[in-house]
């Protein structure tokens, strides 16, 4: 019950009730930690691994952490757990993996501290609310607030998953319907460049499946075997342009990326502008077509 909602799990969980500083075992606890092991698995061999066997960050504050929701301790077994401080209320996530690789043993135990609305749309919290699908991935933020992108095994399209665990699938929207979608919700990460750019890819592949975004010429992947006409095609696309990797650039309430595409045979300059609203305006400059890509 307490996933049914980002508001019940917010309420199950807290806010922190003191700053960090004042926390005497959340301060001494970095963001993220993690123990790494390495032993053999041969009783009688003597193996040094000298100064990479072992590797520790992890504090002693840990072990006063307490099990929070489901899951038993994480040392010794491989798995994922939420730890809460239980002076202060922070939240930790924390994994454990063992991995054999011939004689040896490979162990790794890591902390990270996560707030409530992170943890929320983590791939980890995603398989306890969805707990009837069989998850392939999931991009805990989406570029509409309140919701996660989640991709099912069964399927190859894209479903938003809002905070009350409400399914969308993107595949069925189509165009309007999705604008209205995009529009009905403030766009994230306005200030990150770089999220606006990831943003503004995942935008274009889901209006046009098939493109590329390149970061240089060099990078696009051309046709096997290419024929003369066809390398002089390339040569002339590469003088008419200069391909390089997506840029952001913020101007008052928007922001303008620039990414050069590959879609359709075409080499595309492609800009898109992202507003304070959700409302996505893209914009094609085709620099060449019949490309043997």
């Amino acid at each position: 019950e307490i996933l049914l909602s980002l508001d019940a799990f917010r309420r199950r969980c807290g806010e922190p009730s003191r700053p960090l500083e004042q926390c005497s075992i959340c301060s001494a606890i970095p963001d993220r930690c993690y123990r790494q092991t390495v032993s053999s698995l041969v009783a009688d061999y003597d193996v040094d691994y000298g100064d990479d066997g072992y590797t520790n960050t992890v504090p002693s504050q840990v072990s006063q952490l307490e099990m929070f929701v489901n899951g038993p301790k994480i040392d010794g077994y491989q798995g994922e757990a939420l730890s809460r401080c239980p002076t202060c209320h922070r939240l930790y996530y924390g994994t454990s993996e063992t991995e054999h690789v011939g004689a040896r043993t490979y162990s790794t135990t890591s902390y990270q501290r996560v707030a409530v609305d992170a943890i929320y749309r983590s791939p980890w919290c995603v398989r306890w609310r969805v707990p009837d699908r069989d998850i392939e991935a999931v991009h805990p933020e989406s570029f509409l607030d309140h919701h996660a992108l989640v991709q099912f095994r069964e399927t190859r399209g894209w479903f938003l998953l809002d905070d009350n665990n409400h399914l969308v699938e993107l595949g069925e929207l189509g165009p309007e319907a999705l604008q209205r979608e995009i529009h009905s919700r403030p766009f994230l990460g306005l200030d990150d460049p770089t999220r606006v750019i990831h943003d503004a890819q995942f935008l274009g592949e889901l209006a046009d499946p098939e493109v590329a975004v390149s970061d240089s010429f060099d990078t696009i992947r051309w046709r096997e075997p290419v024929t003369a006409a066809e390398r002089e095609q390339i040569d002339s696309a590469r003088s008419a342009s200069r391909v390089e990797a997506p840029v952001a650039e913020r101007v008052e309430d928007h922001v303008v990326v620039r990414l050069w595409v590959v879609s359709k045979k075409r080499l595309i300059l492609r800009v898109v502008t992202v507003h304070a609203t959700g409302a996505v305006l893209r914009e094609d400059a085709v620099i060449a077509e019949n490309l043997p890509v």
